[in-house]
């Protein structure tokens, strides 16, 4: 969105759900286009908390099915359940925090793209209330370019509350130094504030 403020937890959350659309999939209740804004690894990395590298396991992806549980307007009889892929990966490495022992090397993790919970949220409001949205969605493109993933890869992930990780990126083990060098960035100080007069 040029010249406007962006919402950045939709940003983030769009990187995640855009490589995971790409390496998973599709989904069902595709609502509206999507439109790609250029989104910089420096801002992809803000919401990562854990940087692994690992492998794909066996298998590489499961679809699960979400159905609707809340309460269906009078003139709506039935919402198909939101799917969505659920990619497995198995860690290889923990590369950041070094302190932090979740995931563990050798553990076999549960990878949903970040922007799961808007996509299933859009998906709703088509089939429930008509809603087709036009919407702009950062993407990260990983130095490989749209060609397959390398093996191992670089993910940049954080947890979920449900368990398993949201996935914000995915990246070449080579480009590791630069992703280090951002993550372990200290957050810039805020601005002062200028004395009342």
């Amino acid at each position: 969105m040029k010249g406007g403020a962006v919402n950045q937890g939709a940003r983030w959350a769009a990187v995640g759900v855009l490589f995971l659309v790409g390496l998973l999939g599709p989904r069902e209740g595709h609502a509206g286009k999507m439109h790609f804004e250029p989104m910089p690894l420096g801002e992809v990395v803000q919401p990562v908390t854990r940087v692994v590298v690992a492998s794909p396991s066996e298998p590489a992806r499961t679809v699960v099915e979400q159905p609707y549980d809340g309460e269906l307007p009078a003139e709506v009889k039935d919402v198909p359940p939101f799917r969505t892929a659920v990619a497995h990966y198995v860690v290889q490495s923990v590369a950041w925090p070094e302190a932090d022992p979740v995931p563990a090397e050798g553990q076999t993790i549960d990878v949903w793209a970040a922007g799961t919970p808007a996509y299933r949220d859009d998906h709703y409001d088509y089939y429930m209330h008509g809603v087709s949205k036009h919407s702009i969605h950062p993407v990260y493109t990983p130095s490989y370019g749209d060609g397959p993933a390398p093996d191992p890869v670089v993910l940049l992930l954080a947890p979920r509350v449900e368990g398993g990780f949201w996935l914000y990126a995915t990246e070449a083990p080579a480009k590791l130094p630069e992703i280090m060098a951002l993550v372990k960035k200290p957050a810039a100080a805020p601005a002062p504030v200028p004395p009342t007069p």
